[in-house]
């Protein structure tokens, strides 16, 4: 995958799909990086999986942007466990991103052109790609009324290398 995808079914065909309850969801054709993206995980006190809703773009613990979330929304499958930013989150939080296609870019003489088509599966069923999860504290540029940051879940998607 790239740095776009779809995820176009409904809460229904995803809790069908996926045996997961889906509280709501919207159908969206065009999900970007630092958008809220559908995943299904496990809690380590939870036994079955949960749908949740995760920033797409791993931020670093260390990271005081949340910017840096749009370089890191793909970790490549084949190093993901030995690259420092991204071994501790592979090896211990793990996430399926919901998915139904996703957007790839036509290149001419070497760079990304407008036009681009979106891949699905051939049966238009949903698919699931993996990914890593990040836990990090949200920074807020302005008081809020809580005094606590607030929680948030990042996720990355592993790829695949293709020839």
């Amino acid at each position: 995958m790239c740095g776009r995808f779809s995820q176009s079914k409904s809460a229904e065909t995803l809790s069908s799909a996926f045996q997961l309850a889906v509280p709501s969801w919207t159908p969206r054709y065009n999900i970007a990086p630092t958008q809220a993206i559908p995943t299904a995980s496990v809690h380590p006190s939870e036994s079955e999986p949960q749908f949740r809703l995760m920033r797409w773009g791993l931020v670093p613990s260390w990271s005081k942007d949340l910017l840096i979330g749009t370089k890191l929304i793909n970790a490549r499958a084949e190093t993901v466990a030995e690259k420092p930013l991204f071994r501790s989150a592979f090896k211990q939080r793990r996430c399926l991103i919901l998915a139904d296609g996703f957007y790839e870019w036509k290149r001419l003489n070497g760079k990304n052109s407008p036009s681009t088509f979106r891949l699905l599966m051939v049966n238009r069923l949903p698919l699931l790609v993996c990914g890593s999860v990040g836990r990090g504290r949200m920074r807020r540029s302005k008081p809020a009324r809580s005094l606590q940051p607030r929680l948030m879940n990042y996720c990355s998607q592993f790829t695949i290398a293709c020839l």
